[in-house]
């Protein structure tokens, strides 16, 4: 073994070199997911619309008024969901914030 190499072995802080590489490998790995969780998501969107279009789901809802109303109550609920979710994200985000400072 080289000098060299000798140097890289334990638990030594990286170079700046290597930690700039790190950061792009990790940049690009979240792009891809993020890639990867975008494409999901239009896959299943298309797979749920033709499955309602087979199904005739919208003509089964406008016959029925309470199937109107459940549909609501579950938009709704969705909303709501999201919402907590987003806000719960906003204020953690904001907590550890303030612990760092």
């Amino acid at each position: 073994m080289s000098a060299l190499e000798l140097n890289r072995i334990g638990f030594a802080q990286p170079t700046g070199r290597e930690r700039a590489r790190t950061r792009w490998k990790s940049a690009l790995t979240h792009l891809i997911a993020f890639a990867a969780l975008i494409a999901a998501i239009g896959i299943a969107g298309a797979a749920v619309s033709i499955g309602m279009a087979r199904a005739d789901a919208l003509a089964t809802i406008s016959d029925d008024p309470a199937a109107g109303l459940a549909l609501a109550i579950l938009l709704g609920s969705a909303l709501a969901g999201m919402a907590i979710v987003t806000t719960a994200a906003a204020l953690s985000d904001s907590a550890r914030s303030i612990r760092r400072g």
